[in-house]
């Protein structure tokens, strides 16, 4: 039975755009968005009953089934699309094909409404775009997004709600609210710290064996595995988890056992390991499990810091569901430091048919050996459809004074065509020099949808001198989904002395997510405007409305940027005001949740010459997950002298997923006196074991890699 349903703010917002959408004739895309156990599905469902209780509803399993029914032309008016969990559509190697048909689905006539549920994290992977000019994965997956209207599930009842689900005469609402942390009412309804409980006592035998095979369904999930796991998989990647002692007790039917406890219901309502229904007709598939969605969400946070055992690793080898799962696996193994594994699951995920595992491939051998030697995998990538590993070649040799090469390569990409490649062929510096060529280049790009190329041309405007052009460019490439325009935009109206436009321009940066051009717009405007003007530019860019400030190092570069430039800069202000106020920025952000800021405090203690307080700042910062304040804990280890705990936070974080510091490690080998091993590591990575690895041929290149 479902408990009664309270509605929320976010209820009436969704229900008021489906009767708006039903009584006209457009095609509408809604995403409702909240974290595991949080009530999506259900506010969906609410809505699509109470509004459009008479239309027809499509429910596609995976991306194919989407693909054929929309390549039928099927969706007839008053039709409901219902995509549950986005992701497992809008990702892996029907993803982008997936996004770009909903996309024309979209431009044609309706009433048609396509619903779908997306976790957080899911929407930041799916809608983050790339730093550098590397690998764009979601592309269309981001396009597609930026026309969704999104409405936010919150992740507790709050206020006038939780009165309401306390006048209903519901015994389970009840006692949800009773037993209930801070208004997470759906999560308890969810069984949910039942179910972790369940999980976490389970250290004794013959429970230990059921832990064994969930922590490894566990780390499976939260490292890319994104299909249902095979009872193969569990068992083999199972023996890793346990003890010696454990392992030798271990009776003949550890494993039927383990995963009848692991498939127990905690309350009726949820198990660890639930089943998976069979696509292709009635009831579960057999000896196929999903790992539940709130442990899923609970060990991303109780073992990010944990790298799986090598029992897991042949297990993925041996056993993984997909081309697409070998990848997310690579994936995680490459930014752990464990390059050997994650080449071998590339290249076997790249020749089993995943395209994007090419350019992964590509950008791996640009890394470790000649440019030279990475131009095939480089085409390779482009066949596939990823034309970003080639132009990232070219520029790479263009940084290294091989202008023959870089123009060569650029020169082969732009003449098929590709908007990317002709972009790249303009900003090369022969070309941006005379001007006339690069603008009839970018022109053309921009012609066949390149953003970016549009923001080029307002650059070129703006450098001629021509601002009003410049100004219309930087819109329409603001307009057409490059945000960096805002930036140009900003800077030029800056200069101009119109104050006016160039905030208006980083307002437009803010609304649409990048912070950064509103804190810089602050710092810009220091010693030239007033200190009220100043600051309360500063204090907009510092207030991400509806970020969860716990979960800001996990948010887009320009979002968590633009937070800690924005507070870094306020901090400076009030020190000039009065010696430690300073502080009292950082501890007011801090208070709010926010762990960049609290590692921020411990950056102004360390600054103030308070190590030890900074250090203990650093500590509880990375205790509560934030990884950037253990770069902190290694620079104090290393100059207390404790080489030895260097290496070791050094080594955690790079367990969790930050292989940068392998050359931070490499250092510390060095002063032990270990060189020979420092110099394997770049080209060589770890091994499973956290050992230095030793030299390895990779599957994807010919002999003599690293030559």
């Amino acid at each position: 039975m479902l408990p009664s349903y309270v509605e929320r703010r976010h209820d009436q917002e969704l229900r008021a755009c489906l009767d708006k959408t039903a009584s006209g004739q457009d095609a509408t895309f809604i995403m409702v968005r909240g974290e595991s156990c949080t009530g999506k599905s259900r506010t969906a469902y609410e809505a699509v009953r109470a509004c459009l209780s008479d239309w027809k509803l499509v429910f596609p399993k995976d991306s194919e089934s989407l693909l054929a029914i929309l390549a039928a032309d099927a969706l007839s008016a008053q039709t409901i699309v219902w995509l549950n969990e986005a992701q497992e559509f809008l990702s892996g190697p029907l993803g982008e094909s997936a996004a770009v048909a909903l996309r024309r689905r979209l431009e044609q006539d309706g009433p048609v409404v396509i619903i779908a549920t997306l976790w957080p994290a899911y929407y930041r992977t799916l809608t983050d775009r790339p730093e550098s000019s590397g690998n764009d994965p979601h592309r269309q997956a981001r396009a597609l997004l930026s026309q969704a209207t999104l409405f936010s599930v919150p992740d507790t009842f709050r206020d006038s709600a939780l009165q309401a689900a306390q006048a209903m005469d519901d015994s389970s609402l009840r006692t949800a609210i009773r037993t209930s942390a801070g208004g997470a009412i759906t999560q308890t309804l969810a069984a949910a710290p039942q179910l972790v409980d369940h999980y976490e006592q389970a250290d004794r035998s013959p429970a230990c064996y059921a832990k064994a095979v969930v922590t490894a369904a566990m780390d499976a999930r939260r490292l890319g595995h994104a299909s249902p796991l095979s009872a193969r998989f569990l068992e083999a990647a199972a023996p890793g988890y346990l003890t010696e002692a454990q392992r030798a007790a271990a009776p003949l039917e550890w494993f039927s056992h383990a995963i009848t406890h692991a498939r127990t219901k905690v309350m009726g309502v949820a198990a660890a390991l639930g089943d998976v229904a069979n696509p292709d007709g009635m009831g579960p598939l057999p000896n196929v499990y999903r790992l539940a969605d709130y442990l899923d969400h609970y060990a991303r946070r109780l073992r990010h810091r944990i790298f799986p055992p090598v029992s897991f690793w042949a297990a993925a080898e041996q056993h993984s569901a997909s081309p697409a799962d070998l990848h997310g696996l690579a994936k995680s193994a490459n930014q752990r430091g464990r390059f050997r594994i994650a080449e071998s699951f590339f290249s076997r995920a790249a020749n089993d048919g995943h395209r994007e595992a090419w350019a992964e491939l590509a950008y791996f051998s640009q890394e470790r050996y000649s440019l030279r030697g990475a131009e095939k995998l480089a085409w390779k990538a482009w066949e596939a459809g990823f034309p970003d590993p080639l132009l990232n070649l070219a520029l790479l040799h263009q940084e290294e004074g091989n202008h023959a090469e870089a123009e060569r390569l650029s020169r082969a990409a732009a003449d098929t065509g590709n908007p990317a490649a002709l972009l790249a062929l303009a900003q090369m510096p022969e070309y941006l020099e005379s001007g006339e060529e690069a603008e009839r280049l970018a022109s053309t790009a921009a012609d066949l949808g390149e953003a970016e190329a549009l923001t080029l041309l307002g650059r070129l405007r703006m450098q001629a001198g021509d601002s009003e052009s410049a100004d219309k460019l930087f819109r329409q490439a603001i307009s057409a989904g490059d945000v960096s325009a805002a930036f140009e935009l900003m800077q030029m109206w800056e200069k101009a002395g119109d104050k006016e436009k160039a905030e208006s321009a980083a307002r437009q940066a803010s609304d649409l997510g990048d912070q950064y051009v509103l804190a810089t717009l602050a710092i810009l405007r220091f010693g030239s405007g007033s200190r009220e003007d100043v600051e309360r530019l500063a204090r907009s860019a510092a207030e991400l409305v509806g970020m969860q400030f716990s979960e800001i190092w996990d948010a887009p570069w320009k979002i968590y940027q633009g937070r800690w430039l924005a507070l870094s800069f306020l901090a400076a202000l009030a020190e000039e005001v009065e010696h430690g106020s300073g502080e009292k920025v950082y501890l007011k952000a801090t208070a709010e949740g926010d762990l960049y800021a609290f590692t921020q405090l411990g950056h102004y203690r360390r600054a103030l010459g308070d190590m030890s307080k900074a250090e203990r700042i650093y500590k509880k910062s990375a205790e509560l997950g934030h990884d950037q304040a253990l770069d902190a804990l290694v620079w104090m280890r290393e100059a207390a002298g404790d080489t030895a705990g260097a290496e070791e936070i050094c080594r955690t974080a790079i367990d969790s997923g930050h292989a940068g510091n392998l050359g931070k490690l490499a250092s510390i080998l060095e002063k032990e006196d270990r060189r020979d091993l420092g110099e394997y590591l770049f080209m060589y990575g770890l091994d499973l074991d956290g050992s230095i690895a030793v030299k390895w041929q990779p599957r994807s290149v010919e002999p003599g890699w690293g030559k």
